[in-house]
Parts: structure tokens; C-alpha cells; sequence
């Protein structure tokens, strides 16, 4: 792993466009240190799904990890249109917030410029290799390093979000961010800045050519022994505006279109169609590795299989997701259990596929 490169930035002197907020920020030191004398993050409790998600990855909690390949196919979701793009951006505005305010009662900041590097750092802990930051007189620059693979465009709409709601909080104004180097546009880190008069979720992209680049990277790499790198907490943070119910017949239909477009680079792959228990082994690999559940195959040549969920991920909303995924895999003559089954923390719906 790369060694960190986050920056220790000075206080730059006399900064004009935050000199009003100098004595504001000292009232509030005060008042902190009063109300929430050396708070610890374990003993916060949280009102929200997000909230508890956001502490399991600050607190560095046992919530497991995912791969970076099931992070990036959920960047590209949740900015697949400019409504979406939107609603990503404003989740991680309160996601970013909310981090601000936990931060601040441990840390209890003097100058918005002592929070910085707890926003930068905040991204190490959900997966990224390194950060760094800058912080000039007339905007900050936040770098994010390990993004993965080049798929020709920006992708980070909701991390966009999320710093423009930390720094929205510390400054005390609306702060519009936009990401103007992507590692997944072909850049060698992730560049966010406040300077940029758009925000992120202005910015149009092609998203079903980079999820068509990212079935492609999956089907052409080599399964790793170890691909875990991302919090799993992190990836359902990003899940939560994806679920949404306004969107999520959309998203259904482009997970399912993302399983048909790995099983299609598969077959090309291979002399004959794959059947039986390649097929199986196709949709048990990439299940596990875009972290959509866990596939456990029973009956290979029938495609008997149980798909099963843990508590953080047995919303029906998700199982939705998942199912369309395998049937794009799998092909629209498979038939499940209509119901969702629990014993132990553990859900599960039965899969199997019709033989013609």
C-alpha cells in the first residue's frame, strides 16, 4: 500500500473570503468543550441508517470490507442521470454534515482549516489508498489516491457531495464542489476543489458506457485472492440513495443489463455458450465480487442456488437489485421464492432456473 500523503496544511494568513467567521468559530470551541467535553464516537448514538454507517466507518468497526469493483459499480449507479446525480450530491451534502458535527465534538476546531484534514482522512478509513489536501486563500483542494480502473469519466458525484457538506458545515455557508480529475477518467488521483463554479452533479456523463467498461474490466481481469480494499459500510452509504423507490425500477433495469453485458463478454470467451455449472460459477464469482449478496450454489447443472443476505443488506429494495442483477446473468426464465426468509441474521430467497 502506498504511504499516506496527507498534508499538515498552516493556516494561511489572512484569509478574506473566511475572516468574518474567525470569531464565531472561537464561540464555538467554547460552547463545544462545554456541551460535549471529549465525547468518544462508540458511545454516539445514531438516528439514522446513514449515521450508524458513517460511525461504523470513523470508529473503524468489524462491518467487513468489499471491493473496489462493487464501490465503483454503485458510484455509476447513483450518478447514472442528472436527477440522480442530484439526489447523490444532496445525500452526501448531509452525509458530509453530519461528519462534520461528530468530528467537531471530539476535536473541537478552532478555524474551518483545523477540520480539513479530518475530511481528507475520512476517505483513507472508507477504502482509498491515500489523501492529501490544500487549503489556499480562495478555495480547498482535496486529492483522493487508489481509485481503480480508467473507465473514461468522472465518477464521484456522491464523495463530491459529502466534502461540500463538511465544508458547508465548518465555514458556515454553502460550498459547491466539483471533482476535476477522476482516476477513472485516465488522472493519477481524484481531484476535488471548491473553486469550480459547477458542482458535481451539473456535470453530464455517458454512464452506460462506463458501465459497459466496467463489465468489460471484470470479465477481462483475473480473479485476485484478495480483493477486498472498501468499508462495506461505505458501499451501502452509497447504496442508500440508489434504494431509492422513485429510481429503483431504473436501477433494476440497468443491473439487470449489467449482468447480461458480463455473461456476453464471458460467452465471447468461450467456443461454446456457457452452461450448467460455468454459468453458476460466473454468477457465484461476480455476486460475491459486487458484493450483492452471496450465491451458494446447490445444484449446479440446474442452477439450484440460495442467495443470502446479512442484516445490512436485506432491505427488499437490495434484494431487488440483486435479483435483477442474476436474472441479466442467468437469463429471464429463472423463477425465485417470492419471500424473503431470516434465521440467525441471515436472509435468504431460493434461485432456480427453468430448463428448456
Amino acid at each position: 500500500m502506498a504511504k499516506k500523503r496527507t498534508k499538515t496544511a498552516k493556516r494561511p494568513a489572512g484569509i478574506r473570503l473566511h475572516k468574518a467567521l474567525r470569531t464565531k468559530g472561537a464561540q464555538e470551541k467554547k460552547t463545544t468543550k462545554r456541551m460535549h467535553p471529549n465525547q468518544d464516537v462508540h458511545a454516539i448514538v445514531p438516528k439514522s441508517i446513514n449515521e450508524a454507517l458513517i460511525l461504523d466507518i470513523l470508529g473503524n468497526r468489524n462491518s467487513g470490507t468489499t471491493s473496489g469493483e462493487s464501490v465503483l459499480l454503485a458510484q455509476i449507479l447513483s450518478g447514472f442521470t442528472k436527477s440522480m446525480r442530484k439526489l447523490s450530491y444532496m445525500a452526501g451534502i448531509s452525509n458530509g454534515m453530519f461528519l462534520y458535527r461528530i468530528n467537531k465534538l471530539q476535536k473541537r476546531y478552532a478555524w474551518y482549516q483545523d477540520s480539513v484534514k479530518d475530511i481528507s482522512e475520512f476517505f483513507e478509513k472508507a477504502g482509498y489508498m491515500a489523501s492529501s489536501y490544500d487549503i489556499f486563500p480562495d478555495k480547498v483542494v482535496i486529492k483522493l489516491y487508489g481509485a481503480g480502473p480508467n473507465l473514461g469519466g468522472n465518477m464521484h458525484v456522491f464523495e463530491s457531495g459529502v466534502i461540500s457538506g463538511f465544508l458547508t458545515a465548518a465555514i458556515g455557508h454553502y460550498v459547491p464542489v466539483s471533482e476535476e480529475e477522476c482516476g477513472h477518467a485516465g488522472a493519477s488521483y481524484c481531484r476535488f476543489s471548491t473553486s469550480n463554479y459547477k458542482a458535481a452533479s451539473d456535470v453530464n456523463e455517458d454512464n452506460l458506457r462506463h458501465i459497459n467498461a466496467l463489465a468489460k474490466y471484470i470479465s477481462d481481469s483475473k480473479p485476485t485472492a484478495k480483493p477486498d480494499t472498501f468499508s462495506k459500510s461505505y458501499l451501502n452509504l452509497i447504496y442508500q440513495v440508489i434504494m431509492e423507490r422513485e429510481y429503483l425500477d431504473n436501477m433494476k433495469d440497468l443491473l439487470g443489463y449489467f449482468g447480461e453485458i458480463i455473461l456476453q463478454m464471458s460467452n465471447a470467451k468461450k467456443p461454446k455458450k456457457l452452461k450448467g455449472g460455468e454459468l453458476a460459477s460466473l454468477a457465484q464469482r461476480n455476486i460475491n465480487l459486487l458484493n450483492l449478496g452471496k450465491l451458494n450454489i446447490k445444484s449446479a447443472n440446474a442452477l439450484d442456488a440460495e442467495l443470502m443476505f446479512d442484516s445490512s443488506q436485506s432491505r427488499s429494495e437490495f434484494v431487488e437489485l440483486a435479483v435483477a442483477f442474476l436474472s441479466g446473468v442467468l437469463g429471464k426464465d429463472m423463477v425465485r421464492a417470492a419471500k424473503l426468509k431470516s434465521e440467525n441474521d441471515l436472509y435468504s430467497i431460493r434461485i432456480n432456473k427453468k430448463n428448456k
